[in-house]
């Protein structure tokens, strides 16, 4: 007679399971599509950047970066909204890092935190 109701409570339970690996899954689903998008950005702004050359060198036929070109356009390709960039540019080469958190949807009810995805991509100019 003590178990009446346990069928109820066994399917509460694995409904409320059920519901939880869906959102896991969906979280982490998102956490890859903004790490794909990240790394896309971030190696697509870094060889932008490195096409920026100074002329001036390349008449001589050197290939020297124009860091403040290459920093410009670095950022206008990789920034966004809740997205920071960062940019080390020298004469040789330019590395973009790019960095945008990911917040949990249904996880957050049993813990999970915001995610920090950041890629760093570097590139060169070369001839070719």
């Amino acid at each position: 007679m003590g178990e009446r109701g346990y069928g109820s409570v066994l399917a509460l339970a694995l409904l409320f399971g059920g519901v939880l690996l869906v959102g896991l899954a969906s979280d982490v689903s998102r956490m890859v599509v903004t790490w794909r998008e990240v790394s896309h950005l971030a190696h697509t702004a870094a060889e932008t950047a490195a096409g920026w050359v100074d002329p001036g060198a390349l008449y001589r036929g050197e290939l020297v970066v124009d860091t403040e070109a290459a920093e410009a356009a670095a950022v206008g390709i990789a920034s966004g909204p809740d997205r920071s960039v960062e940019v080390d540019a020298n004469s040789e080469e330019v590395c973009v890092t790019v960095e945008q958190q990911v917040s949990p949807g249904i996880t957050r009810l049993v813990g999970g935190a915001s995610k920090t995805m950041a890629v760093t991509a570097c590139a060169a100019p070369r001839r070719g």
